[in-house]
């Protein structure tokens, strides 16, 4: 093993110096300045609760205690091994294992480059952690077929196999364990690239591209880099598929919607997108898209789950960008045949994400049954949702029912209409929602007019021939309308008689309306759908229950436009009704450790306490005090007379809040993703000033927390106030132009239908 210099760290002394620099500067909006101090917070108060984080500390700082923390929980780490050798977790598994492993075997070397083990301690760690890859996971990755098997997997198995095998194949005392298994790992790694199709996207949905994919690529480069001695991997074809490393971070890129959150593409719905494959790729190419996303973006919550370890941050510090500068906000517009398309209005205000990626045969898992769906979104919040209710009876049909063996004499019956086509934004025929293929074909034939304005889509006719043969041709485009307007047109020919239902999944929120359906989110911001050619009678379902992973929502609407015609022409706008201000700053906080203070005993501490944090995450990283799940933070909040809101932090864990001593009702505004947005009581809103007293809880640890890591406390609190919202007054289309007059003006633009 080579001790001589950190793995995978190019520059260690540019690297100390710049986070050095950052610790000792005024300017505090610098976001590597506070991820380090994030960092370091945690490492130092409780690296056990945040282990993940402390080989980095100890390597910066090269602090004796430092060093001592982070060879504890190695060692604590490794002590680990042997019972969990007996887990089903690792049994079923394995790869979720491997990849975590293989980081803590990096973390070990960086630790060995500082002397922090005596040799004896070195080499029964080395032995350790080299026998156990071999063992567990090293033979994992000869169970995945060969060279069919392309899925987050098989990679994960790959990298950390030539990671391990990298790291103690070489040295003073080579393991010929380790040399078999960098052979063996480097033989399938360059494949397994190559085999991701041309689009950069695996059919696995946003969490696995972007958090496991997407955070394996740049080690996979900077390990070949050392291998193969070449350069510019980066932009390298990969055989079979000609597959460049950039355009599969590109597409964990193009997953990411204005807000920071991912594309819904599977059961695992919306979540936070990872940060340090962006900040690799902005190192590499300087495009403004990985800029903006990084820097405008980007959602700094303690840490994401990325290929089953909790390091993200790290990296994201360690490949962050020497230029903070954004020059340009770059269009969030894509196309990309074989899975979809994104357009935007009005800058990246407005978005309409369609897809039409194929789903799998016989039974949707990652890739669930949506064939030309489309997903809006405004303002950085979501208004369609994606997937079913989580054991909805709603969603359970006689054909989306599975019998599998977990064991041998028993059999678990599974319904997995939670991906089926009636829990997406698509088109229905008869009130069919399965909608799944049950044989391998091409389901969709991209459109993609010569004319950008002219939109995207697909035509997915073979999907609905498969249970409709009289199916002719069904076909769905999107496009913009005077940088104001997103145009659905739904074409359905069929040689008998069907009812067609348009279905928008929505978020709950419905507002009266004589013109199509319209909802409001609790964030102020309204979606207005309206159909155009007068042959449809809407109708809405309200279906109680959150969708998985990360609820956003006690309920979910779906919104059917039904009729005998398959032809249809709808009008998406958006607006919204109040907006944020910049966040407030200078929070006095206290921790409450035994969660036992009311809120009169708070606020008296509170007004004695000389701690003052920014509140846009948990006190203990934000300043050194001392780690607790309870905090209370309270500031006296200027505003303007007159109606006014408060944008409360993201993430908060069972939160309270008081306005001058009135407590607020917070029920269904606890969504872990979007920050709760309250009203200013009445008898309030002509006060220039208000106290606000905020308690929440955060969780503590890598491994606590709501889902899968630890999402939390972020965002910061900021004062809304109403703005003009536009409201469509009436819409219509006489053949070749599109009328629509607002409270604000009349929109007209030529329109020319699909097959005309």
């Amino acid at each position: 093993m080579n001790k001589t210099a950190p793995f995978l760290i190019h520059d260690l002394d540019r690297l100390r110096e710049r986070v050095f620099e950052r610790e000792c500067s005024n300017d505090r909006n610098l976001q590597d300045g506070r991820l380090w101090t994030l960092i370091k917070n945690c490492a130092r108060t409780a690296p056990d609760q945040f282990p993940w984080f402390t080989p980095f500390v100890a390597l910066m700082t090269e602090d004796a205690e430092d060093i001592r923390r982070a060879k504890k929980v190695l060692l604590d780490y490794i002590a680990k091994l042997e019972p969990m050798s007996f887990s089903s977790g690792l049994q079923y598994h394995f790869w979720c294992f491997a990849f975590p492993h293989a980081k803590w075997s990096m973390y070990f070397q960086w630790l060995c480059t500082l002397g922090a083990f005596s040799e004896d301690e070195e080499k029964a760690i080395r032995e350790t952690l080299v026998s156990y890859h071999f063992t567990n996971f090293f033979f994992g990755l000869r169970t995945k077929p060969e060279p069919e098997c392309i899925d987050n997997q098989t990679l994960s198995l790959s990298l950390s196999t030539v990671m391990v095998g990298y790291l103690f194949a070489s040295g003073e005392k080579p393991s010929k364990m380790a040399e078999k298994m960098l052979e063996e790992g480097l033989r399938r790694l360059p494949g397994i690239i190559g085999g991701i199709p041309s689009s950069g996207y695996t059919g696995e949905g946003s969490s696995y591209m972007d958090c496991v994919i997407g955070p394996a690529i740049p080690l996979v480069i900077e390990l070949l880099d050392l291998l193969t001695g070449e350069r510019d991997l980066f932009w390298k074809p990969f055989a079979p598929n000609d597959i460049t490393p950039e355009q599969i971070l590109r597409m964990t890129a193009r997953e990411w919607m204005p807000g920071g959150l991912l594309l819904p593409w599977d059961n695992y719905g919306y979540q936070y997108g990872v940060r340090a494959p962006i900040a690799y790729a902005l190192r590499q190419t300087g495009d403004e898209l990985y800029k903006r996303i990084l820097l405008k973006d980007a959602v700094w919550s303690y840490d994401i789950g990325v290929g089953w370890a909790y390091d993200d941050l790290v990296w994201s510090l360690i490949w962050w960008p020497e230029d903070e500068k954004l020059e340009q906000d770059v269009s969030f517009d894509w196309f990309e045949p074989d899975v979809g398309g994104v357009l935007t209005a009005q800058g990246n205000d407005f978005y309409l994400m369609q897809m039409w990626d194929e789903s799998e045969p016989v039974i949707p898992t990652r890739s669930h049954v949506n064939p030309n769906a489309v997903l809006l979104h405004a303002y950085g919040v979501p208004l369609t949702l994606d997937g079913a209710i989580v054991n909805s009876p709603r969603f359970q049909f006689a054909d989306t029912w599975r019998e599998t063996v977990h064991s041998v004499g028993e059999i678990t019956r599974y319904n997995y209409g939670d991906g089926c086509g009636g829990a997406h934004s698509i088109l229905l025929v008869d009130g069919w929602e399965g909608l799944r293929a049950k044989a391998s074909y091409a389901q969709h034939f991209p459109l993609r007019p010569e004319e950008p304005q002219a939109g995207i889509g697909a035509d997915v006719t073979a999907l609905y021939r498969e249970r409709f043969a009289d199916a002719v041709q069904v076909r769905r485009r999107s496009s913009v309308g005077a940088d104001r307007f997103f145009i659905i047109e739904d074409l359905a020919m069929f040689g008998g008689e069907h009812t067609f239902t348009s279905r928008f999944v929505l978020r709950p929120g419905a507002v009266d309306t004589e013109l199509g359906f319209k909802i409001r989110t609790p964030e102020g911001v309204t979606l207005h759908l309206i159909e155009l050619s007068g042959q449809t009678k809407v109708q809405s379902e309200s279906i109680q229950g959150a969708i998985y992973y990360y609820p956003m929502d006690s309920e979910t609407l779906l919104v059917d436009f039904d009729g005998e015609s398959g032809s249809r022409l709808f009008i998406a706008f958006m607006s919204r009704s109040f907006q944020a201000g910049a966040a407030e700053a200078d929070w006095r906080v206290i921790l409450d450790p035994s969660e036992s203070l009311d809120v009169e005993e708070a606020r008296i501490m509170l007004a004695a306490s000389e701690d003052v944090v920014p509140f846009q995450l948990p006190a203990y990283m934000e300043r050194s005090l001392p780690i607790a799940k309870r905090w209370w933070y309270s500031k006296t909040v200027r505003k303007r007379p007159g109606q006014a809101w408060l944008q409360l932090p993201r993430g908060m864990h069972d939160p309270k809040c008081w306005i001058d001593g009135h407590e607020i009702e917070l029920a269904g505004s606890q969504s872990l993703l979007l920050a709760p947005t309250i009203a200013v009581p009445r008898h309030l809103e002509n006060r220039e000033q208000v106290e606000v007293v905020i308690r929440c809880d955060v969780p503590v640890s890598h491994y606590e927390g709501k889902g899968d890591g630890t999402i939390g406390l972020n965002g910061g609190v900021a004062v809304c106030y109403p703005c003009e919202e536009e409201v469509v007054l009436g819409a219509s289309f006489d053949g070749a132009q599109m009328t629509v007059t607002t409270n604000e003006k009349t929109y007209r633009w030529p329109y020319k239908r699909m097959g005309e």
